[in-house]
């Protein structure tokens, strides 16, 4: 019994301690300061970043000052796609996307609403039913998703938060 007890001591340490996975990224820039300071959505469902370096390497091919500005394009082929593993009633709506100050989020009444920002980290969570989001001052723009879960069924959605 004491085995078994110290066997899941160390397996619920070893999933705590997991890195998330991964699902995309892309580095752009070189070796000094690289900002991205506003995204927003495509007609075309891609993303264009407008932002600034001092880097002289990299993606970079030269400096034309202390920051030279940028803009980049990213097609709708590198981004992660909304998904759908449960039941046709299990749904999720999300808008008006992209949103400015609040969106609305409607889920199943028993579902919990999870938003998470690029990096994996979950901003807030929320009940089911339709709930509004107001992110805090300290939230940037950026794009979010958006994931109702239901046991062990989820729904995600991308949003695009724009101040």
């Amino acid at each position: 019994m004491r085995n078994a007890i110290i066997f899941l001591l160390i397996l619920s340490a070893m999933v705590c301690l997991a890195q998330p996975t991964i699902e995309w990224q892309k580095s752009l820039g070189g070796s000094y300061s690289d900002y991205a300071h506003s995204i927003q959505q495509t007609s075309d469902g891609g993303f264009i970043v407008a932002g600034s370096s001092s880097s002289i390497d990299g993606d970079v091919t030269g400096n034309h000052g202390s920051y030279d500005y940028w803009v980049v394009k990213l097609s709708t082929d590198i981004w992660v796609e909304e998904t759908h593993a449960g039941p046709d009633e299990f749904s999720l709506t999300v808008s008006p996307n992209p949103f400015n100050s609040a969106v609305t989020i409607t889920a199943p009444e028993n579902a919990i609403i999870e938003i998470f920002d690029i990096n994996g980290r979950n901003i807030p969570t929320l009940g089911g039913g339709e709930q509004v989001w107001r992110p805090e001052a300290s939230v940037g723009s950026g794009v979010y998703l958006v994931r109702a879960r239901i046991g062990d069924k989820d729904i995600t959605k991308r949003v695009v938060y724009l101040k």
